[in-house]
Order: C-alpha cells, then structure tokens, then sequence
C-alpha cells in the first residue's frame, strides 16, 4: 500500500493525460482505451482512501462501461473536427488545469482530503464538464458524464468510507453507459454519424 502512496501523483498525470486524449482525440478506439486507463487511475486513487478490494470495483465497472460502450461505436464513423474548434477546446482545458492546480491550499483543506485526491477529482469533474458542454455527439457526452462521475467518486471516497454508495455509483455508471449504447444505436445517430 505504500506503494500506491508514495506515487500518488502518478495517477494525478494519467487522468491529465487520458481527459485530454477524451477530449480531442477523435477515434473511439483511442478515446475508449483512454478510459479503461482513466479508470485505472480513478482505482488508483480511491484506494489512497478505501481498501484496495473496494477501490477496485471502480476499475472493473469503468471497464465495463468502456466494453459497454464499444459494442455499438464500432459501426458508427465520427465526422471530423475543425482545427480551430480543437484548438479553443485545448486554450479552455489549459485554463480549466491552471485555475484547479493553482486553487488556494483552502479550499483543498476546506474538503479535508489529501493533495493528489483532490488534484485528481477536480481534474476528471472539471474535464468531464468541459467535454460534457462543448459537444453533442452522444459517446462524448456520456464519456464526460463518466469522468464527471469518477471525479465526485474519488472526492468522495477522501471524505467517507460506505460500500452502500459505492455500489449505487457503480450502478449509475453502468446505466449511463448503457443508456450511452441505446442513444448510439439509434438509426438518427448512425446517419448522423
């Protein structure tokens, strides 16, 4: 466990990393292994807090969501972006990073959880709110639900120790991505692509 402690910051970069891919990288495929990695992360932090069996439920479901999710992306092509819509979207995630990691040590003191775990939650809540409102293409939308809910997850997990709202979360998120798979299997979405 010490471990996991003493390189607590290296899932603080993985989440950085994988929101980022979540948010411009247009190809599923890649935007799909970003969250089994992000999930990774998200186990990784929330066992700084929960024992290591519990934390790994988030790993299992975020993949189960990424699995979920895959099975009907895989007949549906995105249409390509602009240059100039990908590069106000980095502009914004580069001002939404500096405005979190330069958050006076209050207002982390104010949530009474250590240093990575709130860099981490704020990181995935913020970026998961971003994607959320900057797009409506369907799998982008509930990938940012997604990472908005693993943000208030790992935040959470540093404030209370309850296996009752783990399994509900777990249940959340596998109903979004569900829900996720219905609203892209819909014959609108795959003529709109």
């Amino acid at each position: 466990m010490t471990f996991l402690q003493d390189y607590a910051l290296v899932p603080v970069v993985l989440v950085g990393l994988t929101s980022l891919v979540l948010l411009f990288y247009p190809n599923w495929r890649w935007t799909l292994l970003a969250v089994g990695v992000q999930y990774l992360a998200v186990a990784w932090l929330v066992s700084l807090s929960w024992p290591a069996g519990l934390a790994a439920i988030k790993l299992v479901v975020g993949w189960m969501a990424g699995a979920v999710l895959s099975t009907v992306q895989a007949t549906i092509d995105p249409p390509s972006e602009a240059l100039s819509g990908r590069l106000f979207r980095l502009m914004v995630a580069i001002l939404l990073l500096v405005v979190i990691f330069t958050l006076p040590p209050t207002t982390r003191a104010w949530l009474q959880v250590s240093q990575p775990v709130f860099w981490g939650g704020m990181v995935l809540a913020g970026m998961g709110l971003l994607q959320v409102s900057m797009t409506s293409r369907p799998l982008r939308v509930v990938l940012g639900l997604l990472s908005f809910l693993a943000g208030f997850e790992v935040l959470y997990a540093g404030l209370e120790f309850s296996v009752l709202v783990a399994g509900l979360m777990a249940a959340i998120n596998l109903g979004l991505a569900l829900a996720g798979t219905y609203l892209l299997s819909t014959p609108e979405q795959k003529e709109a692509g």
